[in-house]
């Protein structure tokens, strides 16, 4: 009998729809894991770089900044006439960097940093608060916080903050240039009961960063002969008395802004200390001279109404240097050191007569406190050297050729 054949089914090998798709969960998931780590590869790689080149861009730039002057002058927060704001290549104090945006980084002369694609750069220059320096002052003090920021991408990557203040050594070129705080003894009636003017005006001068010390007039001769050791210029105020001060600063080497009329004598501009003319501001100025030189001899208005300005009268000092004009007459006037005074004898150092004694000077316009803040530098002799020459072109023993030579 022939055996009986059996059909048998083989079973064919393969994936079943279950464990396909395990495997592409499977794969899916080991390649998030591999491009994760490849993706934290590369933001570790820029993360370093930027760790890197973040701060030493903004030390490149702070660098740049902090090389700088203080200040070009104590006039102007800022770009001055002839800097641009679009180039770094003839910016020449601190401040003038406030605001700037370099995007892409570029050194000063304008050519791009290597390396810095994808990166900006920011300036912050500010007055900073000697009782708190990471706040603001809103008043100039000597003191300047520098703050520059680094963004890759958009992205803050790098900040730095310097301060830098007006005793910062400089080269002699440099301190020749530039002008510093000055150390002001103001004169007054009362330091203890201030009128509004002197109030007024002491605001004013620590405006400008200057350093400001009350002095009664009343105080001994050998107590005025102590305190203008350690200042720079003195100033009068228009509410003291006259036989208090007496002749405690007439023949002293120290630079003088007065607004008392009565001194006019004292400090040897003119003989007569009553003249006066009425007007709200100069009809004429002298360009010339560095209190006035920014006026081009235009003329300058004040205060908005007309006051009683006085003015030198009498004998004249053959050396007067005249600045401005009122009515025709000489109003601001000033003496430089060794110019011969009214009574023939040599001004000990500079004097300057401000008349503005009889106007509100919390109404000055801003050209009125240009004129104030100049004749404290110039009486202090901070100005700059080019200044210097500027006003010695003005001394003359002939008064009559001041004014053919400046007002005509």
């Amino acid at each position: 009998m022939r055996p009986r054949l059996i059909s048998e089914t083989r079973k064919v090998g393969g994936f079943t729809l279950i464990e396909a798709v395990m495997s592409i969960l499977i794969v899916g998931l080991m390649l998030v894991a591999a491009l994760n780590t490849i993706g934290a590869s590369k933001l570790s790689k820029m993360r370093n770089a930027e760790q890197t080149v973040g701060p030493m861009l903004a030390k490149q730039l702070m660098d740049e900044i902090v090389d700088q002057p203080y200040a070009e002058d104590l006039y102007t927060f800022g770009l001055e006439t002839g800097e641009v704001a679009s180039s770094r290549a003839n910016w020449d104090d601190v401040d003038d960097y406030h605001g700037w945006l370099g995007d892409p980084p570029q050194d000063k002369d304008g050519t791009p940093v290597d390396g810095a694609d994808g990166y900006q750069r920011s300036v912050s220059v500010v007055y900073a608060d000697p009782s708190n320096l990471n706040q603001t002052s809103a008043t100039a003090n000597g003191m300047k916080r520098i703050d520059v920021k680094v963004l890759h991408h958009g992205r803050p990557v790098a900040t730095m903050s310097a301060l830098r203040t007006y005793g910062w050594p400089e080269s002699a070129d440099e301190a020749e240039a530039d002008l510093t705080t000055v150390r002001v003894l103001f004169v007054v009636r009362n330091p203890g009961a201030l009128t509004t003017g002197e109030s007024d005006r002491k605001a004013l001068m620590e405006s400008w960063g200057n350093v400001v010390t009350l002095f009664d007039d009343s105080e001994s001769q050998a107590n005025f002969d102590a305190a203008i050791l350690d200042v720079d210029v003195a100033y009068v105020s228009p509410n003291i008395s006259g036989g208090a001060l007496a002749h405690k600063l007439t023949g002293k080497a120290i630079g003088i802004v007065s607004e008392f009329p009565g001194k006019m004598d004292n400090f040897g501009l003119s003989s007569s200390t009553s003249a006066t003319v009425y007007a709200n501001g100069f009809s004429k100025t002298n360009a010339q001279h560095f209190i006035t030189g920014p006026f081009g001899a235009a003329s300058v208005n004040v205060v908005p109404a007309s006051y009683a300005m006085p003015v030198p009268g009498g004998t004249m000092a053959p050396d007067l240097q005249p600045m401005a004009l009122a009515s025709e007459s000489p109003a601001l006037v000033a003496l430089d050191t060794g110019g011969t005074r009214y009574d023939n004898t040599p001004a000990p150092a500079r004097r300057v007569h401000l008349p503005y004694s009889g106007a509100d000077v919390s109404h000055l316009s801003d050209d009125g406190k240009t004129l104030m803040q100049r004749s404290i530098a110039w009486a202090s002799e901070i100005e700059t050297a080019a200044d210097v020459s500027a006003t010695d072109d003005t001394k003359t023993s002939d008064l009559d050729s001041i004014w053919s030579n400046l007002f005509q």
